[in-house]
């Protein structure tokens, strides 16, 4: 890829790679879509800000717990990512929200969440994330099962 052209690296620990990403797109895609702003709201707004640094910390404690020898400054690096890209950041698990498609939030949040459950780390708020996406991300799967796509608010769009 590298050689095609393509923006790529090459990992030397891919867990370590995978991890960060989702540590980082649990708390940008997960507060995004429960607030329904954009993540700069979300860091301005100190109650939401101080959220997305715990589920930042959950995931990270999760993938710690794992075995994955994440930096031991992952959660500040990936606060200071988020603050950097602001002002452009935005989440596509909010886009398929507005789009009324189903989210991608059980292989996120609630990947967070089961592997917290199976290793015995807490992650209440991965936790709350999920229960709080549940009731329009059921609704959406089953529009899409009939065809349709979701309102705003879950509906079936006729």
């Amino acid at each position: 890829m590298v050689k095609a052209g393509i923006n790529s690296q090459i990992s030397e620990d891919i867990m370590i790679t995978l991890w960060s990403k989702l540590i980082l797109i649990c708390a940008l895609s997960g507060m995004m879509t429960i607030t329904r702003e954009s993540i700069k709201q979300v860091l301005i707004t100190e109650d939401s800000f101080n959220m997305t640094k715990g589920v930042i910390a959950e995931a990270a404690n999760v993938g710690r717990s794992m075995k994955v020898d994440l930096p031991g400054d992952i959660e500040i690096k990936q606060i200071d990512y988020l603050l950097e890209h602001r002002e452009v950041a935005v989440s596509s698990m909010f886009t398929d929200l507005i789009r009324g498609n189903p989210l991608e939030v059980d292989v996120l949040n609630g990947a967070v969440s089961r592997l917290g459950k199976e290793n015995n780390i807490a992650t209440p708020l991965n936790d709350f994330i999920c229960s709080t996406l549940k009731p329009y991300n059921d609704r959406a799967k089953a529009a899409r099962f009939v065809g349709r796509k979701a309102d705003f608010y879950g509906a079936p769009i006729a």
